[in-house]
């Protein structure tokens, strides 16, 4: 499944809460004979005001050793923009993530980016704009036991630009 920028997933985000960079982790709770829920929990480390980061899932249970969507929601200020793994210049989203034992994750399931121009027109890469949403599928291990806590945690890095280009 692709998602794109209209893609609207069941946000656990703060709206009050400062942006996030870097860092962003995900309690997920297991309980016995209920459904697995999954509860989000955004925490800010660095602070971009051009490119806001958070973790979103559409789902609102897990089951032991079935794969589940996360998504990287990147909120761009305007004229700013974010790469495509194909990005024609700059560098792609990167995710590193910090899983506990026997937890996996795919690539970056990477949506149709659109053509990126400059103030004057002049075509400058692939990537997004507005709201991009990068869904990652994670997969819990076969033998997770019921009223078991764990905490999911990824570094992002990207390149954000208007004019000019700065780390993310």
């Amino acid at each position: 499944m692709q998602f794109g920028a209209f893609w609207n997933p069941r946000e656990q985000i703060d709206p009050i809460a400062p942006p996030t960079q870097s860092i962003t982790m995900i309690h997920m709770s297991f309980r016995r004979l209920l459904p697995l829920f999954v509860i989000l929990a955004a925490f800010s480390v660095e602070t971009h005001a051009q490119v806001r980061a958070a973790l979103v899932a559409t789902e609102t249970s897990i089951q032991p050793g079935r794969a589940f969507t996360v998504a990287l929601r990147l909120e761009h200020d305007g004229h700013w923009h974010t790469y495509w793994i194909n990005a024609g210049t700059g560098y792609p989203t990167s995710l590193q993530w910090d899983l506990p034992e026997g937890w996996t994750t795919g690539d970056i399931q990477w949506p149709t980016p659109k053509v990126l121009k400059d103030r004057v027109g002049n075509i400058i890469g692939n990537g997004y704009e507005n709201v991009a949403y990068l869904p990652v599928r994670i997969t819990p291990p076969a033998d997770l036991q019921p009223g078991t806590t764990v905490t999911l945690r990824t570094h992002a890095d990207w390149l954000m630009c208007e004019d000019v280009c700065i780390p993310g």
